[in-house]
Order: C-alpha cells, then structure tokens, then sequence
C-alpha cells in the first residue's frame, strides 16, 4: 500500500512539473539569416509536411510511433493530431535517451500552441524511476 501511495506521488510530482514548464515555455521564431539547428531543421520539414498533408486532407498527419529525429541517435519523436473547439493542430513530442535518463519536449503547432508546448522534462531514469525535474533549455 505504502509503495502504491509513492507511486501516485512520484506521478503526481511529474505532472506538477510538466504543467510548471507548461506556463513557463516561450519559443523563440527564427531570425532571418540565422543558422538553423539540426533540430529546428528537422522541426521545419515536419511543419512543411504537415501544412501539405493538411492542404490535401484537411487533418494533420498522426504519427503513433517513435520515430528517428534526423540524424540524432538519441532523439526520436512521434506526432499527434488535435482538434479543439478554436480548431485543428498537431503536437511534435522528441524524445531524448541516455544511459541514464529519458528527457522529452512537446513542440505545439495551431491553436492550442502555448499550452501544448514545453522544454525538456527528465521523465524516467533507467531505473524505471519517475525523476522530478523542472525543465532545461533545449
């Protein structure tokens, strides 16, 4: 009973956390003429495949699975569509895996982007064990 009770608090204290980085997030745009990360390069060919793929269909693709993110062995990342009463957008989570953590970021596109969007959060140790953590810059 005593370990079911940790439980619910280790998770409890994970979504505190998320929801803590969830009112802190603000995303800066490119500049012109800057040099695009790997990252936001890779960011800007799903936005260019979902603004298309919503031409054609009028949804955003879903992608369920953990994918590979560009290059990176260690970040991969998976897509979700949402709709909403102010309308549809997409969600880009990348996940980040060491041997000692996995770390994730949301990436929100529409109009729920603000709230659907928030830096790396340590989630899980390689124990398998929920981290308390307040979220790091990319």
């Amino acid at each position: 009973m005593l370990e079911l009770k940790i439980t619910i608090l280790k998770k409890l204290i994970a979504a505190m956390t998320m929801l803590i980085s969830l009112l802190s997030v603000q995303l800066e745009e490119p500049k012109l003429g800057a040099v695009l990360s790997a990252e936001e390069t890779k960011l800007n060919e799903i936005k260019t495949e979902q603004n298309d793929y919503f031409m054609l269909k009028n949804k955003y693709k879903q992608k369920n699975t953990w994918m590979q993110f560009g290059n990176s062995p260690i970040l991969t990342y998976k897509m979700w569509e949402y709709l909403s009463p102010e309308g549809a957008g997409y969600q880009v989570f990348i996940r980040k895996e060491n041997d000692v953590t996995l770390s994730e970021r949301s990436i929100g596109y529409g109009p729920e982007k603000a709230t659907r969007t928030w830096n790396w959060i340590e989630i899980i140790d390689k124990d398998n064990n929920f981290v308390s953590s307040t979220s790091t810059q990319p």
